[in-house]
């Protein structure tokens, strides 16, 4: 019986990014990158919805093919609260009804049909929420049906994140996550964020960062004004600054010594 080959799938601006990983030695097989028509985009129902006709496209195309699914979101298909803390929130179902409420207060109505994940935080300390539209993880679950499984469903910057911790672990700094139209920046103080900011753009420029890193200065105190700033993801900067603001800048680079297919799984991951 045949093992399901992990199949990495990150929502890019452009199309889908998949890296299938064979055999039991899970080495890179086929990559690439299935498009998405710009004409659907506009005529589409759903902001998502061409991303997983094309999904789906592609999974008809290869009948008897068994995957597990791990799915990254660009961010633009994600929405995210800092849930400051109040005495009294403890259970998982409190934070939970916490967090629909200030969704519901900045986005109305339409945020009724959103699946919300609450961050774990120790008493005393903010929470970062997400949410994602549920009709989105249903037709996810639907198209990957037994004998495929999806196993994980998370957005870009928390995928970013999670990948580069390691190099923020303990510290007090801005981690940013920037793909072609979208920047999304936060600032965490030793392991804890304190504030985070989901924007698009045209194109990102130097001045551009430096006047966003400007307007979440304001509101926080003079250590988050000059903590350094780690970048991940796409810049088309010509030159990185050495600060910016005040910000001494770090570019998250991946080995250069990777070739095509790793890197191919690494975009597939949403790095």
């Amino acid at each position: 019986m045949w093992l399901p080959n992990p199949l990495y799938l990150a929502f890019a601006p452009d199309g889908l990014r998949f890296c299938v990983l064979d055999g039991l030695l899970r080495k890179v097989g086929e990559h690439g990158v299935i498009p998405v028509i710009a004409d659907a985009v506009a005529a589409a129902a759903t902001p998502w919805q061409p991303w997983v006709e094309a999904l789906t496209t592609w999974l008809a195309e290869r009948p008897g093919r068994k995957f597990e699914l791990h799915v990254v979101l660009f961010d633009g298909f994600v929405r995210y609260q800092m849930l400051p803390w109040r005495p009294g929130i403890f259970s998982n179902q409190e934070w939970q009804a916490y967090a629909r409420h200030r969704f519901q207060d900045v986005y109305g109505e339409r945020s009724a049909n959103w699946r919300i994940q609450v961050g774990v935080t120790p008493p005393g300390e903010s929470a970062l929420a997400t949410a994602i539209d549920s009709g989105l993880l249903e037709e996810l679950r639907a198209l990957v049906a037994s004998p495929s499984k999806l196993l994980s469903v998370q957005p870009r910057f928390v995928a970013g994140y999670n990948h580069w911790r390691h190099k923020l672990k303990g510290k007090s700094c801005w981690f940013a996550a920037n793909e072609s139209g979208r920047i999304c920046l936060g600032f965490l103080d030793k392991g804890r964020w304190r504030v985070l900011r989901n924007e698009s753009h045209d194109e990102l420029s130097v001045q551009d960062m430096a006047e966003l890193l400007h307007r979440l200065d304001l509101g926080l105190d003079e250590q988050a004004a000059v903590a350094p700033v780690y970048l991940s993801g796409e810049f088309s900067w010509k030159e990185l600054p050495a600060q910016l603001v005040g910000h001494p800048l770090h570019s998250l680079q991946l080995p250069t010594r990777w070739n095509a297919g790793r890197r191919q799984l690494a975009a597939a991951r949403g790095l």
